[in-house]
């Protein structure tokens, strides 16, 4: 490591790769990328290849050069990024100028190394359904990645897979150093909660039930509206006078309260027991009175 950090990264002075600064990183940046590349291969020394990784990625990205992406492979082997670190390598074979040869061999031999460790993971989906999506830690993988072998790190990995009309698939599966494993993603039918209400499906429903809830409890209001001034006007003395129209008042309003909870009962009783349809469903009921005559409107549009 003190080899590399005597040769980093000025070793390489014609290399440079895209992503550098402008194709041509200044006197400040290389100078800068020395140090941290001098300050990794210490902290690689210490064992703590999670800071050193940190620092030579730095480095690479101010003055990129081989040796340091070599250099950044081998702190990946380290910390688990397996899979980068044989890419990082396979790169470094083709910038290898030649005063770097005396690092291909070693190079060979990690790479061999790394190769047994790989993790595998196959994600199948039967049927191969149409919108299927599969999400390996986050990321979708393309539809050719679905029901092959697909090479990952060892460790812990989350698959989750939505298949259209079914509820969300999750899975964790823990996979050691040269495994493998095949997750079978078995999707369950989507709950109507899970699905979303549709305007017409679930929304009717619920409409329905609120609709025979209210429409039943003024059933029973008017009913004791009614007798109240049913009793009213039998005790009243005359036909007339203020306890014969509060009388005539109560009897009014009690037979407008029934005949909108009977409307209100009909309507939603009819909404639950329909059948599902896609189209949205709008109620409004209304009481209406006029001298000596009462009743109830119903508009909307609910089938």
């Amino acid at each position: 490591m003190l080899l590399l950090a005597l040769l980093a990264p000025g070793a390489a002075t014609a290399q440079t790769t895209p992503g550098s600064p402008a194709g041509n990183p200044s006197a400040a940046d290389i100078a800068t990328a020395r140090e941290l590349f001098k300050e990794a291969a210490s902290l690689a020394q210490e064992g703590k290849w999670a800071d050193a990784l940190d620092r030579y990625q730095r480095s690479m990205a101010l003055r990129p050069s081989p040796l340091t992406r070599y250099s950044i492979a081998v702190a990946q082997a380290h910390v688990g990024q397996l899979i980068e670190a044989g890419e990082n390598i396979r790169i470094f074979f083709q910038e290898a100028t030649p005063d770097l040869q005396p690092y291909v061999q070693p190079a060979e031999d990690l790479l061999r190394s790394l190769e047994p460790r790989i993790a595998r993971l196959t994600i199948r989906i039967p049927g191969d359904p149409r919108g299927a999506r599969v999400l390996l830690d986050g990321r979708e993988l393309p539809a050719a990645a679905v029901g092959v072998e697909r090479l990952v790190n060892p460790g812990q990995h989350r698959i989750e897979a939505t298949v259209p009309g079914h509820a969300p698939f999750v899975q964790r599966v823990d996979l050691a150093e040269g495994g493998a494993s095949t997750v079978m993603v078995t999707p369950t039918a989507a709950t109507s909660s899970e699905q979303g209400e549709t305007p017409g499906s679930g929304g009717a429903s619920t409409t329905g039930k609120v609709l025979l809830g209210v429409g039943a409890s003024a059933f029973v209001v008017g009913g004791v509206l009614g007798v109240a001034g049913w009793r009213k006007a039998k005790d009243s003395p005359t036909r007339d006078g203020a306890d014969a129209d509060k009388a005539r008042t109560l009897a009014l309003v009690g037979d407008i309260a029934m005949g909108a909870g009977l409307v209100a009962a009909g309507v939603g009783t009819y909404l639950v027991v329909r059948r599902p349809s896609d189209k949205p469903v709008s109620v409004a009921i209304a009481p209406w009175t006029a001298p000596d005559v009462a009743g109830v409107g119903v508009h909307g549009s609910f089938w």
